[in-house]
């Protein structure tokens, strides 16, 4: 609670975008905050329309939008943190208010500065700088966004403990090794896998050792990734477009929220 009494709330003002608490009781040391039917991790399940889809992801990239200029970082992007009102109408549904929520774990980072060493949110969402514990801004955020914007497209959790993810867990790989091998393997270049290594601490050579194996393995036999582009299931090569800007390895290439708000592919809403 201090932390958002003393470093968040005084940054932030009251936006749609952004769940801020409504009240507060502080002889419990609790936060109210407004009622909101459903989440994105729950809506997706009623396949949405495209349209609509568009809306709740913009409308989440515009309380980043909001929280990276006052420099502020989210760090748990995520869809059960994307909270929805709806109606279901007989053209399908029709949302009505979208808001980010879960902002008290939020961190303030200087401008210049940077927060190295923590490992915050959800793993199935983590930047790769944050898995190696590397120098983590805002850029990461937006890592998060971009595959909070796949599960809302194609239903898939990237990062997920799925049936693959499963089985390699039983072979005796480790969680977060899996995870890495699909980001580089599913959105890596050569050039945005030097952006990435040049963040890690000069120290960590076993980061770097670690890294660079992966590389070596994004086509190996034990495992089935391939490159985003590659997916048959994804046909909007506008999208693909905006993956690649949010998805890249390197948080120094990766697209802001001020440069993601204004993609072509949010043209239509």
């Amino acid at each position: 609670m201090s932390n958002w009494n003393s470093n968040i709330k005084p940054r932030l003002h009251d936006t749609p975008q952004l769940r801020l608490p409504v009240d507060h009781i502080p002889e419990k040391n609790v936060l109210v905050f407004k009622y909101m039917t459903n989440d994105l991790l729950s809506l997706v399940h009623k396949a949405i329309p495209v349209k609509a889809t568009k809306q709740i992801l913009k409308a989440t990239l515009k309380g980043i939008v909001q929280l990276h200029e006052a420099d502020v970082l989210h760090l748990d992007v995520k869809p059960g943190n994307v909270l929805i009102d709806y109606q279901e109408s007989e053209d399908g549904i029709v949302v009505s208010d979208v808001a980010l929520t879960d902002l008290e774990t939020a961190v303030y980072i200087p401008p210049g500065k940077a927060l190295r060493g923590a490992v915050r949110g959800n793993e199935n969402w983590r930047s790769p700088e944050m898995h190696f514990r590397a120098e983590v801004y805002k850029p990461a955020d937006m890592y998060a966004f971009g595959a909070v914007c796949v599960y809302a497209m194609l239903n898939k959790v990237l990062f997920g403990l799925d049936n693959d993810f499963q089985h390699h867990v039983r072979k005796g790989a480790e969680p977060d090794p899996i995870r890495l091998q699909r980001q580089v393997s599913y959105f890596g270049t050569q050039e945005e896998l030097d952006g990435l290594m040049t963040i890690l601490r000069d120290d960590d050579e076993r980061s770097c050792t670690v890294l660079s194996m992966l590389w070596e393995d994004r086509y190996a036999e034990y495992h089935a990734y391939r490159p985003f582009d590659e997916w048959p299931e994804v046909t909007d090569e506008v999208f693909k477009d905006l993956m690649r800007e949010l998805m890249t390895l390197s948080p120094l290439k990766r697209m802001s929220a001020h440069q993601a708000v204004r993609h072509p592919w949010f043209a239509d809403v």
